[in-house]
């Protein structure tokens, strides 16, 4: 009951800014638990609303007894609600939601930051940089040809399930990490196995995978093996869902 009341009052208090800086003329395009995002119109005139967003931000931490940061972007891009991109006036982009919140570039030192869980993370890299930047998706794969880490699928079963099997029914591990796979003849794939036999189909996996477990510095026939196509087309689909276009 105690979160449920914080919940209305958190809700509360954001619908009450939305509409104070709605009626001072600014244009809302984003709210949820976490802020309100919106645009000046006129950023430029002095002279520009009766109440301005900083007066507004202030009277308002006052009546909640709530506390505000403020972000300024440069640039906008969303999907919907819980997905965005956003670009800071130095450049650095921001991002939020399941389409791309892998991507972190780390502009002083020239690469991406490493994470704990790299699955598919190329198609996040290269949905923001077409979003961004414009880039073709191609560009994208060719230039982290090298980097296997980022194309990789980590499929593993609960404990719920005997284990994981690939297609002749042998047992793997139960964490595997797969690539989809261009040639068939050694492709495989692999299955979660429940407690009664039956088999389960990895989610959004590739048909033909190619298992590697070993230490990815090793993978030397990663460009050869990749089905490149593959990744291309889940990069297409998202950018389509986002209503991005790149030639």
């Amino acid at each position: 009951a105690a979160s449920s009341t914080v919940c209305v009052f958190g809700q509360m208090a954001l619908f009450d800014l939305c509409r104070e800086l709605y009626n001072a003329g600014y244009k809302l395009v984003n709210a949820n638990t976490d802020g309100i995002a919106f645009i000046d119109p006129c950023p430029d005139n002095p002279i520009r609303y009766d109440r301005s967003y900083d007066v507004i931000w202030h009277e308002w931490e006052e009546k909640w007894g709530l506390y505000l940061e403020l972000d300024t972007f440069a640039k906008w891009y969303q999907k919907d609600v819980n997905n965005y991109v956003a670009v800071y006036p130095d450049g650095k982009i921001k991002v939020k939601g399941q389409d791309v919140n892998k991507y972190h570039f780390i502009p002083e030192k020239g690469q991406h930051k490493l994470f704990s869980n790299n699955n598919l993370r190329i198609v996040h890299i290269a949905l923001v940089e077409a979003i961004v930047y414009g880039k073709n998706p191609v560009d994208v794969l060719s230039e982290h040809m090298q980097e296997p880490e980022l194309f990789q699928y980590v499929l593993r079963a609960g404990r719920t399930y005997q284990g994981v099997f690939d297609k002749h029914d042998n047992e793997m591990q139960r964490i595997n990490r797969v690539f989809a796979c261009r040639k068939p003849e050694i492709s495989t794939k692999l299955y979660k196995k429940r407690a009664d036999g039956g088999l389960v189909n990895f989610p959004d996996a590739p048909e033909n995978m190619y298992v590697y477990n070993g230490d990815l510095k090793d993978f030397k026939d990663f460009g050869k093996i990749a089905d490149f196509n593959h990744y291309l087309r889940i990069i297409r689909k998202k950018l389509d869902s986002w209503g991005v276009v790149v030639l």
